[in-house]
This record gives C-alpha cells, sequence and structure tokens, in this order.
C-alpha cells in the first residue's frame, strides 16, 4: 500500500479515539467488578483499527478479504497452530524457572470470574478443574482461534493491512515492523494503566514498565503476523494468529498460583519477558530469512567469487612493484570493457558482391528530348 500521510493521519486518529474512548468505558465497568461488560467493550474495541481504515478511505477492497487457500496451506497451518506452540513453550520455560508458581488448585477461576464458588459450581456439574484444563486447551488448539479470529479481523485489518504496509513503504521492513508494532502496543495503554491489563497493577515499575514490555510484546510478534500477511495477501491469515494466541494465553495464567499474580511481567502468558523469548526467537528467525533473501546484488556477486577456484600465486601476474595482484575485476568492469572491444574491434564484413548492371533505360541526360 502507498504511503499516505493524510490517510494514515485520520487511521491514527480514528483508530486511538474509538479505541482509547471504547477502552476507558471498560475500565469503569473493570473498576465496577463488571467483567462482563468490561470484556465485551474490549471485544467491540478492537474495531476501532477497521473503522479508522473506511473513514480514512484507504483502499480497503486490497486488503485480501478473499481467502486464498490455493499455495497458503502452509501458512494457514503455521498462523493456527504456531502461537499455540511457542506459547506453550514459552510457558514452560517460565515454570520451569518458578516451577512453585505452577498450580492446578483452580483458585484461579474463581478470581478470573468474579465469582468466589466459580470452582464448585464446576465441580457440582461433575468436572474437576484438571478436566476443564483439558477441555479448554483443546478449544484453543482447535475452534477457537477461529472463533477469536472474528474479532481480531478488526484489528489486523489496521495493523498488517494499513498501518505496517504504509511504514514499511516510507521506511523499510525492519523499520515499518518496529514503529507499527510500538503504536500497535501504545493503543492498549488506558487498559494497561487503569484496569490491570495483562500485568495487574502492583508489579515493579507499574504501570509504565507493563507499557513498555507489551511493546516489545507487540513489535516482535507484529513481525510475525507481519510475515504471514506478506506471504499470502490475505488479511484472515494473520487474524487466526492473533485469535490464536488471545486463545492459548487463558490456559497459561490458568495454572498460576495467585501469589504470583503481580510477577506476571515475567510470565507465564506470552506477553511476559520471559515467556515471549520463544516468540522472540521466532521473529528474530524471520528477521534473518528477510535479510539473506534481500541481499544486495554485489554483496551476492562477492558471496559467489569466494567460491570460485583460487588461482596459485606462482600463476598470477607479477605487477610491476612486488607481487601484489590486480583487483577483483567487478561485473560492470567486465561489462564495460566488453563495450569498449566491441568499439575498436574493426568490422569485417564480407566484401560487396558485384550485381550485374540494369538493362533498364538509361538516364536520359538533362535537357535531352
Amino acid at each position: 500500500m502507498t504511503f499516505n500521510k493524510k490517510q494514515l493521519i485520520i487511521f491514527l486518529s480514528v483508530t486511538f479515539g474509538i479505541g482509547w474512548l471504547l477502552q476507558a468505558v471498560s475500565v469503569v465497568f473493570y473498576n465496577n467488578s463488571s467483567l462482563t461488560g468490561f470484556r465485551a467493550l474490549l471485544a467491540v474495541s478492537m474495531f476501532a483499527p477497521l473503522a479508522g481504515v473506511l473513514i480514512s478511505r484507504a483502499p480497503f477492497m486490497e486488503l485480501g478479504w478473499k481467502p486464498h487457500l490455493k499455495g497458503n496451506i502452509k501458512y494457514l497451518l503455521i498462523a493456527w497452530f504456531a502461537p499455540f506452540i511457542l506459547t506453550i513453550v514459552g510457558a514452560a520455560l517460565y515454570f520451569l524457572i518458578f516451577p512453585a508458581s505452577f498450580d492446578l488448585s483452580g483458585e484461579y477461576l474463581n478470581a478470573s470470574s468474579g465469582q468466589q464458588d466459580a470452582l464448585a459450581q464446576l465441580e457440582a456439574q461433575g468436572m474437576t478443574y484438571k478436566t476443564y484444563l483439558i477441555v479448554i486447551t483443546f478449544s484453543s488448539l482447535l475452534y477457537a482461534p477461529w472463533v477469536n479470529m472474528l474479532f481480531a479481523i478488526g484489528e489486523e485489518a489496521g495493523w498488517r493491512g494499513l498501518l505496517y504496509p504504509m511504514l514499511k513503504n516510507k521506511t523499510n521492513t525492519l523499520y515499518g515492523n518496529i514503529i507499527g508494532g510500538i503504536i500497535w502496543g501504545l493503543w492498549h495503554f488506558p487498559i494497561i494503566t487503569f484496569a490491570g491489563y495483562e500485568y495487574g497493577t502492583n508489579y515493579f515499575g507499574a504501570p509504565f514498565l507493563g507499557i513498555f514490555v507489551f511493546c516489545i510484546f507487540t513489535v516482535f510478534t507484529g513481525i510475525t503476523f507481519d510475515y504471514l500477511y506478506s506471504k499470502t495477501r490475505c488479511i484472515w491469515i494473520p487474524a487466526l494468529a492473533h485469535g490464536s494466541i488471545n486463545a492459548v494465553a487463558t490456559i497459561t495464567v490458568a495454572v498460576l498460583d495467585l501469589n504470583y499474580m503481580d510477577n506476571m511481567i515475567l510470565g507465564p502468558a506470552p506477553v511476559g519477558l520471559i515467556s515471549g523469548v520463544p516468540i522472540v526467537i521466532a521473529a528474530l528467525l524471520i528477521i534473518m530469512h528477510d535479510n539473506r533473501r534481500h541481499l544486495p546484488a554485489d554483496t551476492a556477486v562477492d558471496n559467489q567469487d569466494k567460491t570460485d577456484e583460487i588461482v596459485p600465486a606462482e600463476e598470477a601476474p607479477a605487477s610491476p612493484v612486488g607481487q601484489t595482484h590486480e583487483a577483483p575485476v567487478k561485473p560492470f568492469d567486465i561489462i564495460r570493457e566488453n563495450d569498449n572491444k566491441a568499439q575498436a574491434k574493426p568490422v569485417n564484413n564480407p566484401a560487396k558482391k558485384s550485381y550485374p548492371k540494369s538493362k533498364g533505360k538509361k538516364k536520359r541526360k538533362k535537357g535531352h528530348k
């Protein structure tokens, strides 16, 4: 997408205006212990970037709304399952470092639902907490990403569909991803600051450390999502990955001891410093892959020269001063030399053939009647 300053300003104004307004109202619900209203408004706020795209009058239909499955099955599977795998590995890393924080008592269910008897109600239905964890794990792996995708598409249409392409067009891929990731992270400022979104409110450095760490998460996660979008040109693919990571994140905190809630800046959710390491590694691998794929032509030629046969020193032509060799000839020098030779070389045209003179009428002399 071509960089358009006016469209970008309108997009950011609408996205942050509507998004922050809805998040501010959701904070009121959160402070009044209405978790249902809080979560509902957060879900609605996810469509603020999509509204920004529409109001900015950006080329909406160019975002890739038509699913392109042919040739993209690999990326669809990556978007579906890779966030789950990376999140589980990150959570395992966190619990390996803090084993005492792993808890299967089910107290988190009471705390997250706002009902002190939530666990008792679950057991009254004949389901243990361990069985509950198995159920939500399979749902987070199989169908929850597709359900969450319908909400995540609101964000992805704005971030990956408009913001990232414009920033990459103005700068380059890496800088565009970094700036876009920071903007994406700052969009969550109200709920992180006033509702303790993701990290709570009692951690060290709150709330600004939480905003900083969350921006790290959005930068590296944004790189992976943008990679999927650039490979498929289908906006539903990064939306599926977004929905997948939102689904699996609930599992990691469902087994966290409540005494470690103030330590969530480190993990076990994928937004933590420790548990987010697998996502960081995946993003770095993507950056390295892109850098190798976009090597400059001169660098590629130099690398190829290194693999060529080395001429022994005794066979190399000696220079007037010592045994120094001539500088390696670059491709453009070869082309220039060939052009000069072509110009200097005499043209060896074949001898002109003698053709019989025409037997037609001779040309009359001037004045002859």
